[in-house]
């Protein structure tokens, strides 16, 4: 199994409530604060979350239910790697 990775950038579109939901959802494990100290990294706008700047660090457990706003529209959760 390799490291804990930062899934793809989701939003609230896609369904997932936290990131446990979305890392069970892709045969992985949520890891908590596993990736650079993170849980998950929330951003602003689709592109920063793409490019992976301007994002906001959170360590919330991996059960959190995510919540969306102006200042989190998109989010990437630390998942294991299996493949």
């Amino acid at each position: 199994m390799c490291g804990p990775v930062l899934g793809e950038c989701i939003n609230m579109s896609k369904g997932f409530a936290s990131c446990s939901e979305y890392c069970q959802g892709k045969g992985e494990q949520c890891v908590e604060n596993g990736c650079e100290g993170s849980t998950y990294k929330g951003y602003n706008d689709t592109n920063f979350c793409m490019n992976d700047v301007a994002a906001t660090s959170h360590s919330n457990p991996c059960d959190h239910i995510n919540t969306w706003g102006p200042t989190q529209l998109v989010i990437r959760c630390c998942c294991t790697d299996s493949t």
